[in-house]
């Protein structure tokens, strides 16, 4: 036996088709709207119809039921209250009541991978998109759960209401002054892949980064916008000490610098490569422990780039950040 469950058009399907014969008895259910539920309620709800289709076949001994979903199967056994858990409930009861009915019938629950040309799982997906654009079996045939509305999915409002804030929250960042300044590092912002740039990082590593993006670092032209410092320049160069002349143009550290162009080539001349790329980023930040400028941040960067690094015999004076 196999079932799929299917988001379509907006819409949220669900089916359960026995294979042998191929083309055997089926189920499809529309759950509503994809606003309203998400898919995981249709995975849940395609193996209680498969449940309910066993009941027609008292004489069966063994009973397979085939699922491309891993976090459905593991939806049966955790206990503790979960996504759909009214759901699991009703297949909890609806195998009791199976295991009273067919007592010698025995079910396993196995997975199958999706979409691999298998005939009972392309069958079942096809009846699931079906389900999907609005057909469904007669009233009487479903499950009883399935005879009233669903609950609408607590989940899936939330997914609903954050992509249509992702638009306005574009357009407004668009407004921003900041929106220009940091367009330099990443000019999808706000992107998915900023967020995990960060987010992957250690909490050192992404504290120095989101300084370097915001230019909120411990480098003489903010020191001296916030007049902690009574000089924008470079110590080393009498040019404005900014991010980019620190990544890109500081005599002080041109062995440093040559080292980075070593291992990430071309991508050593662009602060957007230098803050942005998920494969330089790391390089860079050895970079910046290399450098020993911010006495806080001298062991930032992969355990696999970073080395320890020697005592500085340089009697330069280095500000804290």
């Amino acid at each position: 036996m196999f079932s799929d469950g299917s988001g379509l058009n907006s819409g949220i399907g669900t089916a359960a088709v026995v294979a042998l014969p191929l083309e055997g008895p089926h189920l499809q259910f529309l759950l509503g709207k994809d606003t309203t539920h998400t898919v995981f309620e249709s995975e849940l709800i395609r193996i209680l119809l498969a449940l309910h289709l066993l009941c027609r076949y008292p004489w069966a001994k063994m009973a397979l039921i085939a699922l491309d979903n891993q976090a459905a199967i593991a939806a049966l056994t955790n206990r503790p209250k979960q996504l759909g858990q009214y759901i699991v409930d009703a297949i909890h009861k609806s195998l009791c009541t199976l295991r009273r009915t067919h007592p010698r019938m025995r079910m396993h629950v196995e997975w199958t991978p999706g979409h691999s040309k298998i005939a009972g799982n392309e069958l079942a997906d096809a009846y699931a998109r079906a389900a999907a654009e609005g057909a469904r079996s007669p009233l009487p045939e479903l499950p009883w759960l399935l005879h009233c509305r669903l609950p609408t999915s607590v989940a899936a409002i939330k997914a609903n209401r954050k992509w249509k804030l992702i638009p306005a929250w574009a357009a407004k960042w668009k407004q921003l002054p900041r929106h220009a300044k940091m367009s330099c590092v990443d000019p999808s912002l706000p992107s998915h892949k900023a967020y995990r740039t960060l987010t992957d990082q250690p909490r050192r590593d992404t504290s120095i980064l989101m300084q370097l993006w915001s230019g909120h670092i411990s480098l003489n032209m903010f020191l001296n916008k916030i007049r902690a410092f009574n000089s924008a320049l470079c110590p080393h160069c009498a040019s404005p000490e900014s991010v980019s002349h620190f990544l890109l143009h500081c005599h002080r550290y041109t062995s440093q610098r040559r080292r980075l162009r070593y291992k990430v080539g071309a991508a050593a001349t662009y602060v957007l490569w230098l803050l942005s790329e998920a494969e330089v980023i790391p390089h860079m930040l050895h970079y910046i422990a290399d450098t020993r400028r911010f006495d806080k941040y001298l062991h930032v960067g992969s355990n696999e780039l970073c080395c320890p690094l020697p005592k500085s015999t340089d009697n330069t004076e280095t500000i804290n950040d």
